[in-house]
């Protein structure tokens, strides 16, 4: 049988449904800067790390899962496994045109983004709509 499509709103609105929903994790970034010890080098070197990690497009090819006693365990994805999530996201720097090796490309994608699903919405003018005058009709 046949899966629904999910339409784009639909994605977008389970998507905001989730932020407003989550619970801020500790990034390895927020573990560094909480650190006492660290001086502001290391947390730049170590942001300028993980950004060059973040800031790729990459198949999934493992994933870490906690066995029964709590500890992670490397699992290797399946041969054949399709990673809809970097799928998607190459396709949307293709439509626009972006190449995802920049990081101010990354910068334009979430503006996007923001655009999108967060850009302050106009109120509705009130009154009735203006209508064009094409002259009198006979």
């Amino acid at each position: 049988m046949a899966r629904k499509k999910i339409s784009a709103a639909a994605r977008g609105r389970h998507l905001i449904h989730r932020g407003e929903k989550s619970e801020r994790h500790k990034s390895e970034i927020q573990i560094w800067k909480d650190d006492l010890q660290a001086s502001p080098e290391v947390i730049s070197l170590a942001w300028a790390a993980a950004a060059r990690e973040a800031l790729k497009i990459e198949d999934t090819t493992s994933v870490l899962l906690a066995d029964k006693n709590g500890e992670l365990v490397r699992h290797e994805m399946p041969a054949d496994f399709f990673d809809q999530s970097a799928h998607a996201m190459r396709r949307a720097f293709n439509h626009f045109k972006l190449d995802p090796a920049d990081p101010w490309a990354w910068r334009q994608m979430v503006s996007y983004f923001a655009f999108v699903f967060f850009w302050p919405e106009q109120p509705a003018a009130a009154g009735p709509k203006d209508r064009m005058d094409f002259g009198s009709r006979k």
